[in-house]
């Protein structure tokens, strides 16, 4: 080493703390501002992960036509109608088991980017042919 060096790390290292010190705080307001509108859409996706669970069992104990009225009844009681309607799901049952599956996307408006983020979300649930549900 250079007897200049620790000089320059010095300088260099309060540069970079000025730096990262700006960039953390940067980070942290685009985590917040993304946390804030997305918590309710996360909310409703855990939400939802419940509702095609209990869709799947209606339809393994009732058919398929009272499980796609369990789902209708279970969105708009849940209030999920906002982002999730029933066309977005599909309620099968076939030699293989039934599946219950939906799937839903928003547009999230990040201004402090200028941007449109789609973000995407999906639940499933599945019955196997002897009566067990997975997912």
């Amino acid at each position: 080493m250079t007897e200049g060096a620790p000089a320059a790390r010095g300088r260099w290292g309060t540069v970079f703390r000025q730096v990262g010190l700006g960039a953390a705080v940067t980070a942290g307001a685009l985590v917040l501002g993304a946390a804030i509108p997305l918590g309710p859409l996360l909310r409703d996706d855990y939400v939802l992960d419940d509702v095609v669970r209990v869709v799947a069992l209606d339809v393994r104990d009732f058919g398929v036509e009272k499980g796609t009225e369990r789902l209708r009844f279970e969105l708009a009681s849940r209030g999920l109608e906002d982002h999730v309607r029933a066309d977005d799901c599909t309620v099968e049952q076939s030699a293989r088991g039934i599946d219950v599956r939906c799937a839903w996307e928003v547009i999230l408006d990040v201004k402090v980017v200028e941007r449109r983020l789609p973000i995407r979300f999906a639940s499933q649930a599945h019955v196997t042919p002897s009566g067990d549900l997975r997912g």
